[in-house]
């Protein structure tokens, strides 16, 4: 579980590459389960930020419940890889 983090960028980037704040870069073996909430991310406008990010990269599959996070002042707000599956919680 990632939760209640506060994640904030007053500059932007170098221009060289983007800016994940919040992520899971892959899933080692078999398939994950994860759940993001309750994040505070402030970005810097910067052309290549993202806020929350999720990847396979490996693994059979991710299934990721993803709610009630404040995402500001980025690029894009939320990247979802292929064969990740965004859930609803109960």
């Amino acid at each position: 579980m990632i939760s209640g983090n506060k994640v904030f960028m007053f500059t932007r980037e170098l221009p060289s590459g983007g800016f994940v704040f919040i992520g899971v870069p892959q899933v080692n073996y078999g398939s994950g389960v994860i759940n993001v909430v309750g994040n505070t991310i402030l970005g810097a406008n910067g052309r290549h930020d993202t806020g929350l990010s999720y990847l396979l990269n490996g693994g059979t599959g991710l299934e990721v419940l993803s709610s009630n996070n404040d995402v500001r002042h980025v690029h894009t707000a939320r990247s979802v890889g292929a064969r990740v599956k965004l859930v609803e919680g109960y």
